[in-house]
C-alpha cells in the first residue's frame, strides 16, 4: 500500500509541476504575443484552468505532507496528548468539510450544470468542463488525506493512553 501512495504522490507532483510549467509558458507567451501579435482568445481559459487545477493539486499535495496551513488557537496552548486529541479533531472537521463541498459540488455538476436547460453547451463546453471537474477531486483527496491524519491523531493518542496504566482515553479526554 505504501508503495501505491508513494506512485500517487510521485505523479501528483509531477503533474503539478508540468502544470506551473504551463501556466510559466502560456503567460510568458501571452505577454510576447500581446506586443508583436494577437492573443488567441482560448490562451486566457487555459491559463485559467491551469490555476484552477494548480490550486486543488497543490491542496491535495500539502494535505497530505501535513504543511497544510492550520488555523487554530486551541492547538498552540495545549501540550501531549491534548495537543493531539486537538488536532485529531480539527482533522475531522476538515475533512467532514472538505467532504461535504465534493458533495455539493458534485451536486451543482449534476444538477446545475449537465441536467439543467442554462448549462453551458457548444464549444465553451470543454473549456468549462475541464475547469470545473478537478473542484470535486481536489476536496475528495483532501478529505480523504485528513481523515486518515485524524486517525493517525487518534491512533497516537490511543498508544500514549495504553502506556499508563491506570489511564484511559476517557480520563484523559474528560
Amino acid at each position: 500500500m505504501k508503495k501505491v501512495v508513494e506512485w500517487i504522490r510521485r505523479i501528483e507532483k509531477y503533474f503539478l509541476a508540468l502544470l506551473v510549467f504551463g501556466i510559466s509558458f502560456f503567460s510568458i507567451g501571452q505577454i510576447i504575443l500581446r506586443r508583436f501579435a494577437r492573443v488567441p482568445l482560448w490562451m486566457d481559459s487555459c491559463i485559467n484552468i491551469l490555476v484552477v487545477w494548480t490550486a486543488f493539486i497543490a491542496a491535495g499535495v500539502v494535505t497530505y505532507e501535513a504543511s497544510h496551513i492550520k488555523i487554530d488557537i486551541v492547538g498552540r496552548f495545549v501540550k501531549g496528548v491534548w495537543k493531539k486529541v486537538v488536532y485529531g479533531f480539527i482533522s475531522l472537521f476538515g475533512g467532514l468539510a472538505s467532504s461535504l463541498f465534493m458533495v455539493l459540488f458534485i451536486v451543482y455538476l449534476t444538477v446545475i450544470e449537465y441536467l439543467s436547460k442554462v448549462s453551458t453547451h457548444g464549444t465553451g463546453a470543454l473549456i468549462h468542463t475541464l475547469l470545473l471537474v478537478v473542484i470535486p477531486w481536489g476536496f475528495m483527496i483532501m478529505a480523504i488525506r485528513m481523515i486518515n491524519m485524524m486517525n493517525a491523531d487518534f491512533h497516537e493518542v490511543a498508544l500514549i493512553t495504553r502506556k499508563k496504566p491506570d489511564s484511559s482515553l476517557i480520563k484523559v479526554l474528560f
